[in-house]
């Protein structure tokens, strides 16, 4: 996937689940309404919107879904097969479900939980891990909850947790409403099956990971 600049990358992490103003975005991240209407900030951002990542109605700016949709195709894994079907299915979750899915598993506070709402924190974040690591907590705590415990402890991820239980109950009348809550927890479910078989190329760190996962406390 292409490498973002500073600033287009918190104008993304921060627009996938609502259009906002650079001013909201600004006040999130700066602490200021100005910070982000810098000329040469804006120029990155302005070419960012040309390049199709953002898209911008009026004074606002969003994600443009096809981003979403490079986020998922920029996974690597070495079965093919299995690797066409989970990214199939990611993009289902985040893409056709997206109304819920992304006010929930990429809201922006989300993104601000897990950099610690930190801004250069946030740069370094990895947005197709981001987009996974619902799936890995939830194998995990599938297979084993004390090491489920000891890794959320571990990596600070109680407070993301914490907060992605809360949005998930809080937006749930979106897919009851509009009778998709099967077509939810299918898609989950089946994602999370999945997820342990796929093999990054360059570093095989889901399954190895997996497997200790599963000797672990056993």
């Amino acid at each position: 996937m292409v490498k973002l600049g500073r600033y287009e990358k918190i104008v993304i992490i921060s627009t996938f689940d609502k259009a906002r103003t650079l001013g909201e975005i600004s006040t999130l991240w700066y602490g200021n309404k100005g910070r982000l209407y810098q000329e040469q900030i804006q120029k990155e951002i302005d070419k960012s919107v040309k390049n199709g990542r953002l898209v911008k109605k009026e004074k606002q700016y969003q994600v443009n879904i096809n981003f979403v949709k490079e986020i998922i195709n920029s996974i690597s894994g070495q079965d093919n097969k299995r690797l066409s079907k989970y990214k199939q299915l990611l993009r289902s979750f985040y893409i056709n479900l997206g109304d819920y899915t992304n006010l929930v598993y990429l809201n922006v506070g989300i993104f601000r939980t897990l950099a610690q709402e930190n801004e250069k924190k946030a740069n370094e974040l990895d947005l197709s891990y981001a987009l996974q690591l619902p799936f890995l907590l939830s194998y995990i705590e599938s297979e084993n909850k004390r090491i489920y415990e000891i890794i959320t402890n571990l990596l600070s991820l109680n407070k993301y947790v914490r907060l992605l239980q809360r949005l998930e109950l809080q937006n749930y009348y979106i897919i009851n409403e509009s009778k998709r809550v099967y077509n939810f927890v299918e898609t989950f479910e089946e994602i999370q099956k999945l997820f342990p078989k796929i093999e990054n190329e360059e570093v095989p760190l889901f399954s190895k990971s997996i497997k200790a996962i599963k000797n672990l406390g056993r």
